[in-house]
């Protein structure tokens, strides 16, 4: 199937426990979607055709048909051969070296299919279409849910680096003598690593982010101190990002932030400021996301237009 001109393309926004597809314009709006689990303990193919039957379904909730579709555009939670469509290793899917793009384009009858970061896409989505477009080229994402993911835009463009690891703020080392478990942003900062301190403290075990939430707006002690100190830690690595890549935009997301709201993201913003350097740093805007659950689907569908339909490859 060779496409359309018509601007339409399907994002997914693939994650551990839930996916998310949705057909988007031209101009980043998303005209249906669904969302379902992901169930991956099926396996890959499983969780492959679930995938298909994803961009079916919000096509039809979109009114067209997929013939109708100039491309897909896949975010997935993995460090990503975008050359290939290759999801390299996906440790919450249990996927390594999963050619993504040419099994979901065997079932979607041959459409394009261009597979990246699920950060790098919210990222993206928030650069064309959420709060970054006037960040002047340059945004920094960050994305805290049951892990903690990133993604950077500079001049325009999403930044992987050689390594394909780009954005990657999770996995910064935050306790170089920590224990394994112990070290990184994602090992602190996390939605499972305050669920985590918050059951060390004293408080319930094994909170969700709507849990968590519920908690902090009751004036919880435990959950309070918590999520205050995680989210300063999270800014100190925040800031020396900012410092490192001289961004003046910082995008927070994931289920943490879309539960708890400004006022989280207004400790990250106070601790990146302070941690970041040089005083041009300090004045770096630290905003919500825009799209919040739309910024991955949007992000996908955007980063696949330019790559497959007229775009330059390496957006």
């Amino acid at each position: 199937m060779g496409g359309t001109a018509d601007g339409l393309a399907a994002g997914i926004d693939l994650g551990g426990t839930y996916m998310r597809c949705g057909v988007v314009d031209g101009a980043g709006r998303v005209l249906g979607r669904v969302g379902m689990p992901t169930w991956g303990e099926e396996g890959v193919g499983a969780v492959i055709d679930r995938m298909a039957g994803g961009v079916r379904g919000a096509c039809e909730a979109a009114g067209v048909g997929v013939e109708r579709l100039s491309v897909v555009g896949v975010g997935a939670p993995a460090p990503i051969d975008t050359e290939r469509g290759v999801v390299t290793h996906a440790p919450n899917l249990r996927w390594r070296g999963v050619a993504l793009a040419a099994e979901l384009s065997a079932r979607l009858g041959g459409v394009r299919v261009f597979v990246d970061n699920d950060v790098n896409a919210a990222a993206y989505g928030e650069f064309i279409a959420g709060c970054g477009p006037d960040a002047r080229g340059d945004l920094l994402a960050v994305w805290i849910g049951t892990g903690v993911g990133g993604g950077v835009v500079l001049g325009g463009r999403v930044q992987r680096g050689a390594c394909l690891t780009g954005g990657e703020v999770g996995q910064m080392i935050l306790m170089p003598r920590g224990e394994v478990g112990a070290r990184s942003v994602e090992d602190w900062c996390s939605r499972t690593a305050m669920a985590r301190g918050i059951a060390e403290r004293g408080g319930p075990a094994r909170l969700s982010a709507g849990e968590i939430a519920a908690r902090w707006r009751e004036g919880d002690a435990i959950v309070r101190e918590v999520v205050r100190e995680r989210m300063e830690l999270l800014g100190v690595a925040v800031g020396s990002v900012v410092t490192l890549l001289g961004v003046g935009r910082v995008v927070v997301g994931g289920g943490v932030v879309e539960e708890l709201g400004e006022e989280v993201v207004g400790i990250v913003r106070e601790s990146t400021r302070k941690n970041a350097f040089y005083e041009t740093s300090k004045g770096v805007e630290v905003v919500a996301t825009v799209l919040r659950e739309d910024a991955g689907v949007v992000g996908a569908a955007g980063l696949a237009r330019g790559w497959g339909v007229g775009g330059e490859a390496r957006r």
